[in-house]
């Protein structure tokens, strides 16, 4: 995409291919920390999407999907510790006319795989929330991976998105 296109013609060619064929939780984990998130003068929310290629075939991709939702205390001395943890991890498999080469894969981790994604991870994040007894967390829906923003390796991270129970910061 580095010539202005919207899509390049490989990776339009390879979507046309494209089926998501099955969505599944491979893992999750909550723990939070009630007695900090009480004493709390505030807490922000980070959020998290990790994507990675597990096995791609001419016939099929196979990719490994985890999502988080961090949330941070904040103190009144300004300072944040880190008082609960969110995180889904789904796979997901697609049928293929081609293999997924790693370009196609980062071209596809930025949108296509979040479009097919987030709802799970929005639904499962919320509904855990809730399940814990607290404030309900919403996934946004515009989540970015790191690599999408900085490609040059020793580039500084992004900062990370974070959103504040009353809402974004």
């Amino acid at each position: 995409m580095s010539n202005g296109e919207i899509v390049n013609a490989p990776f339009a060619e390879f979507l046309r291919g494209l089926k998501m064929e099955q969505i599944w939780v491979e893992s999750s984990s909550c723990n939070v920390n009630r007695s900090m998130l009480d004493e709390a003068e505030g807490v922000e929310i980070e959020f998290g999407y990790a994507p990675k290629l597990l096995e791609a075939t001419k016939k099929f991709a196979s990719i490994s999907v985890l999502f988080g939702a961090r949330l941070l205390r904040k103190t009144r001395e300004a300072e944040t510790d880190e008082a609960g943890l969110l995180t889904v991890r789904f796979r997901v498999r697609y049928s293929t006319q081609q293999k997924m080469t790693a370009e196609i894969f980062d071209e596809f981790r930025k949108v296509t795989l979040l479009v097919n994604t987030v709802p799970f991870a929005r639904e499962w994040i919320h509904d855990q929330s809730l399940r814990m007894g607290l404030d309900p967390i919403l996934l946004p829906l515009a989540l970015t991976h790191p690599a999408a923003a900085n490609p040059v390796k020793g580039a500084p991270p992004p900062k990370k998105r974070r959103m504040t129970i009353g809402g974004e910061e």
